[in-house]
């Protein structure tokens, strides 16, 4: 053998194992003669070929004799014997001396396996990417290889024949049995003579092999006995087709006429010793051998090759005064040869290697671009334009402006003459476009995007797909359904196969998941039949898995084998394997830059909050850098932003760079296509909303509404996607009610009207959250807008229609029809429990504005003809105060009903029978019945109560019973660990409540000196119960002492210190505690001072950083109208900590966080809240309290200005 054609040879095998998909695969069986290539436990010898294994068997067969003439003719019969074939006679002999077992201990002493391990050749051997190993060894050194190999492939053992149905590459396959599990070892003659009957399944996997991959035999001899016995087996099943096998070895002694007859039989011998100028052993034969494989898959493997002049760049600032026709011609080629080795890898993998090479392509972007524009420029742009798209490599403003620059020279004509030229041009004018539309400049995009229609109509193949997609992307980020659904079907699917893969993805972008998964399951089998590289086969085989588990996954259908990408997932240019380590580079980096953190956050209205989850600060650059790049590869391949397992890291990652642009909506668009709530309501929080331009969240809201009318009454809610669903589409547009104008509010409320005509319950329920948002957004012109909508209406949420009632406007008197007043009437005549209370709803609104006229008493009978268990009307969503002032009956005492009210106090049971129920109003009645009582007691803060109510001791200790009676009963919701519908900390909070309050009965008692010895017990032993489970009795023990007349100024100090301190559940009940020492003040009990140091604690509150003020200023409001502090020597003190604390507030909101919107709003509530006490009191406003006033009635949040709305100033 020629030494070129040894090495054709291993080149031949080289390129199956690194590219099987384009050249092949290969296979490898492994004889005896590799074992010898182990390392030894103990330097003894090496494991044992055919020939020593025999020598032992023979000399335990044949004892040798004494004398000369027999020791001779004994070693002529023993090599005789232990020579080729003979050897499984000798072991056929063996077995009827000794029996089988004797013959397969005789096999494991011999083998030794223990006494062995894998050596240097057995790792590189393994490491390499062999469709399937056979061996015809017993030891098990293969076996115990796979462990030590860095690079791994799976490989199945399979030691019987039963182990192969169901079985998958690659494998190690034990022909002849192993020492470690199969006891029939095959070694006698009749093993063999029965073998291609006993274990056919075991030939037709090593005749397979041979027909789908080049065969190699590796370890044996030309005489090797299992070498002669397959090659035979073979030969008897295939004849004259039986494929080439290379027999790999050192065969330097073998004789031409044995390689001649082998080669005659198909046999290959690729003689190693070719490869080498001297004598060389086995070992290092093989050596070399394997290290050749190797290198060929290294030097395959690098595909970036150094760019040129990247050292003259980094060196000389002004290399673009440099660049000349060499320059040109240099990197003209360069750039066609990086273009023909990654031709069809969709991205470069995700390594340093990628990230330098695309650094330095940049590098010469930018330097091009400070060229004067001309056709070679464009030319070689385009060549940089086609690596830094597969890199994922961002487009930055200044290059994006000379390109434009560069684009716009070139006239229309001279595009038109020359094809090389036009082609370049759209090349980069698609970068741009890119570049433009995820930084949301969407004018400019429809300017270029018009001019690159135009150039490309004359192009045909890949670029002028490459546009249509890209123009495809723009209409779904801008949610314009109806026209990308037209222009996805206009894609020529035909010209390549990853075309037809980002068409499946915009099928599933757009909701078309049918016709994605039709034309998924044709590009799968066109794949099937291609042959290319093994990087492009990864690279197509990873995208179209993403597809497939894009589609299929979530469904009924199975995801089968025909879209697996197993056999390439670990290729680099695999696009799941890339996508999936972006996710990870993204996830680590936000790790580094963020701490997790738990806590109390803030819900979407204001005053709300939840426990959840957040975020820190940034501290590393790569929390921006790499979530860049993953959007950019998302973006790049179309990937939809639906994946389960990226989801969360996209919307991290694009919160990470939302900054990176001045218009934020492709962002937000991304945000919202992942049509996730739980994200959506992370992304969108109030104060991005509030703190971003209002023209982009207009812009967003206008493209989201005019998406909405494409839905038809049969799409479901939840789960018919038109880019995104209903349920996310009317999420979005919700939140942004908070800042959009009047007329769009007016246009979404009267949407999510006609919307719930048609849902379920189930569905419904959600919309009616999304009206729940809409509070803050409503004004006197929305109200008059929509006033008789709501009093005709069925299908508005009953919630909905009690924010209008929540809400204070200024109307005109409205004209209603007696239509309304019938139809008002009937549905308060309604036993439908809903119903009725959407009439008594309407019949407020109607009060509040007009007047009954002859249908008062209609409206009387109405409303008092169905009655609760308290002599009140039917009705659990009103307070009792209202049937007051609806018309009624005139013979209805309301003091008795108020005073039997409070007598018989009826609170919701959750335990009963040691059974607890979670009960969501639990909480209502309670509440109920405390604010009723500060009605008609001393802690009514107007001047006078509303009517006098007959208090007496009994009625006191009664109450106060009745309190100790329900928490003894309900005692037990607190040892429940899991909270539920207030059990566990829930129960805390109302049994402190409910404290709070026996300390409000205790100090109305105590004013009325009605506090007697059996008020007094009850209130102890209130105390003690709730002591006993170590809940606050704060305001209990400050009544005590304040009985005992011993509260002392240091005390009362310390509990203004509370207000500095306290957590928020512990500053509600300090300010229940001021309140109660607020109403002893102002009834002069025991010389009670505490409205001097509240007023004090008003002036300090411009010195507290903003959270803490916020939390401070909202629970002044419970306090703040108080008479007590609107007098002359109080009042300037407060206005003027009005406006301290106006002024450090950042009313433009231009860079928002929670914290500053909670305190404009509790600001602005606070300073209404004394406005209207001074208005009740007749005081007039002053003409600093004007100013705060007009300066709060202008602020940017709509909560805030509505408050101001029916002011006059």
């Amino acid at each position: 053998m020629n030494n070129s054609l040894i090495y054709s040879y291993i080149e031949d095998i080289a390129k199956r194992i690194h590219d099987p998909a384009l050249h092949g695969a290969a296979s490898v069986m492994v004889g005896a003669g590799f074992s010898k290539n182990a390392d030894v436990v103990d330097d003894e010898t090496s494991a044992p070929n055919w020939e020593e294994l025999a020598v032992s068997m023979f000399e335990a067969l044949y004892k040798k004799p004494n004398n000369e003439d027999d020791i001779n003719s004994w070693e002529v019969q023993k090599i005789r014997k232990t020579s080729g074939k003979n050897v499984l006679k000798l072991a056929e002999e063996y077995k009827s001396v000794f029996g089988r077992n004797k013959l397969n201990k005789f096999i494991e002493a011999n083998i030794n396996d223990d006494m062995y391990i894998p050596g240097d050749l057995h790792k590189k051997l393994l490491s390499l990417n062999w469709r399937d190993v056979f061996t015809t060894n017993y030891d098990t050194l293969l076996e115990r290889t796979i462990d030590k190999i860095n690079v791994k492939f799976n490989y199945k053992i399979l030691t019987n024949q039963n182990d192969l149905p169901g079985s998958t590459h690659p494998r190690i396959i034990k022909l002849h049995g192993s020492v470690d599990s199969s006891k029939h070892y095959i070694i006698c003659e009749e093993d063999y003579r029965t073998y291609p009957v006993k274990f056919a399944p075991l030939v037709n996997t090593v005749q397979q092999a041979m027909l789908e991959t080049q065969l190699c035999l590796i370890g044996f001899s030309g005489d090797d006995p299992n070498f002669l016995s397959w090659l035979g087996w073979l030969r008897d099943n295939m004849g004259e087709n039986c494929p080439t096998i290379y027999l790999i070895g050192l065969f330097q002694s073998m004789s031409a006429a044995e390689k001649m007859t082998l080669e005659s039989q198909n046999i290959t011998v690729v003689d190693l010793g070719d490869m080498f100028d001297k004598k060389v052993g086995h070992q290092e034969a093989l050596d070399t051998f394997l290290d050749k494989l190797i290198e060929y898959g290294e030097k395959k493997g690098k595909i970036f090759e150094s760019v040129p002049f990247f050292k003259d760049m980094l060196f000389n600032r002004d290399f673009y005064k440099s660049i000349d026709d060499k320059y040109f011609e240099i990197m003209d080629g360069f750039l066609v040869r990086m273009k023909y080795k990654t031709n069809g890898y969709l991205a470069f993998p995700n390594d340093s290697e990628a990230d330098r090479f695309t650094d330095s392509i940049k590098r010469h972007l930018v330097e091009l671009l400070k060229l004067e524009p001309s056709s070679r420029q464009i030319n070689l742009l385009a060549k940089f334009v086609y690596l830094l798209r597969r890199g994922y490599m961002i487009l930055e403003d200044p290059e994006a402006k000379k390109i434009q620059t560069l684009i716009d020279s070139f006239a229309e004509v001279e595009l038109k003459n020359e094809k090389a030229l036009r082609s370049s041009w759209v090349d980069v004018a698609l970068y741009l476009l890119e570049m433009y539309r995820i930084d949301g400049r969407n004018e400019e995009y429809k300017v270029l995007l018009a001019k690159s229609e135009k150039v490309a109509s004359t192009l045909d193949g890949y670029t002028r797909e490459e546009l249509q997609i890209e123009k495809c992307k723009f209409l779904i980020a801008v949610f314009d359904y109806s026209q990308a659904t037209k222009e996805v079907e206009k894609i020529n699917q035909n010209v390549a196969l990853d075309i037809q893969l980002k068409k499946v993805f915009l099928y599933k972008q757009i909701g078309e998941e049918e016709k994605g998964e039709d034309l998924l399951r044709k590009t799968s089998a066109i794949l099937a039949q291609k042959k290319y590289s093994e990087n492009k086969t990864a690279s197509l085989r990873g995208y179209l898995n993403i597809c497939a588990r894009s589609l299929i996954n979530g469904t009924d259908e199975e995801f089968d084998d025909s879209f697996s990408d197993k056999e390439y997932y670990l290729n680099a240019y695999n696009v799941r394997n890339i996508y999936n380590q972006m996710k990870n580079d993204v996830s680590n980096s936000l790790i580094l830059a963020h701490n997790e953190s738990r806590g109390e956050n803030p819900g979407f209205n204001p005053g709300t909050y939840r426990v959840t989850y957040g975020t820190a600060t940034r501290k590393e650059q790569d929390a921006v850098s790499k979530p860049l790049k993953y959007v950019m590869f998302q973006d790049l391949l179309c990937l939809p932003n639906t994946f389960s397992d990226h989801r969360d890291i996209l919307a991290l990652g694009l919160k990470e760079i939302i900054h990176t642009s001045q218009i934020p909506i492709w962002k937000w668009s991304a945000i919202i296509r992942t049509n996730d709530s739980k994200i959506i309501n992370s992304f969108f929080s109030r104060e991005l909303i509030i703190s971003s331009e209002v023209k982009w969240v207009e812009a967003m809201f206008d493209q989201l509404s005019k998406l909405s009318d494409v839905f038809t009454s049969a799409d479901r809610f939840r789960n018919q996607s038109r880019i995104i669903t209903q349920e996310t589409l009317f999420d979005i547009l919700t939140r942004f009610s908070i800042v959009v104008d009047d007329e769009r509010v007016i246009q979404l409320i009267t949407k999510l009207i006609e919307l719930r005509k048609y849902l379920d319950d189930f569905d419904s329920r959600k919309v009616d959250q999304y009206f729940g948002r809409l509070k803050h957004s409503l004004n006197s012109d929305i109200f008059s807008h929509y006033l008789y909508v709501l009093l005709e209406s069925d299908s508005i949420p009953l919630n909905f229609l009690l924010t209008f009632v929540d809400i204070e406007v200024k109307i005109e008197q409205p004209d209603i029809s007696d239509d309304i007043y019938n139809k008002v009437i009937s549905e308060i005549s309604s036993q439908e429990s809903d119903r009725r209370d959407r009439g008594i709803a309407k019949a407020i609104l109607i009060n509040a504005f007009s007047d009954f006229g002859k249908f008062e008493s209609q409206m009387a009978r109405a409303v008092w003809d169905q009655l609760n268990e308290n002599g009140f009307p039917e009705g659990t969503l009103f307070h009792i105060r209202v049937w007051e002032e609806l018309p009624h009956p005139t013979d209805i005492d309301f003091k008795n009903l108020y005073d039997k009210y409070l007598k018989e106090p009826k609170f919701i049971r959750s335990v009963s029978g040691g059974t607890i129920s979670g009960i969501p109003s639990i909480d209502n009645p309670i509440n109920e019945y405390i604010q009723f009582f500060r009605r008609v007691s001393a802690f009514n803060k107007k001047e006078a109560c509303a009517m006098e109510l007959s208090w007496t001791s009994q009625y006191f200790a009664d109450i106060i019973k009745y309190i100790y009676d329900y928490v003894d009963n309900e005692k037990s919701v607190l040892t429940v660990r899991r909270c539920f519908f207030g059990s566990g900390k829930e129960g805390e909070k109302r049994f402190v409540k409910l404290g709070d309050f026996v300390a409000m009965l205790t100090a109305q008692a105590y004013f009325l000196n009605v506090f007697t010895d059996e008020v007094k017990a009850a209130v102890k032993d209130v105390k003690a119960l709730l002591r006993e489970y170590d809940l606050s009795t704060a305001s209990l023990d400050l009544m005590d002492k304040t009985i005992a007349n011993n509260l002392s100024e240091k005390e009362v100090k310390l509990l203004m210190n509370q207000i500095i301190v306290g957590s928020r559940d512990e500053l509600g009940q300090v300010m229940n505690e001021i309140d109660i020492l607020l109403m002893l003040e102002s009834n002069s009990v025991n010389n009670i001072k505490i409205s001097n140091h509240l007023v004090e604690l008003i002036s300090s509150l411009k010195y507290f950083e903003t959270q803490r003020s916020s939390t401070v200023i909202y629970q002044l409001i419970y306090v703040i109208d108080h008479p007590l502090l609107i007098q002359d020597d109080y009042r300037n003190i407060i206005i003027e900590a009005f406006r301290e604390n106006l002024d450090k507030l950042d009313l433009s909101l231009n860079e928002s966080d929670r914290e500053l919107i909670e305190s404009i709003y509790s600001l602005s509530i606070l300073v209404r809240r004394y406005y209207d006490k001074l208005i009740q009191s007749e005081i007039s406003i002053s003409e600093e309290f004007a100013n705060v006033i007009e300066e709060l009635s202008r602020a940017k949040l709509k909560e805030v200005r509505y408050l101001w709305e029916d002011i006059q100033s």
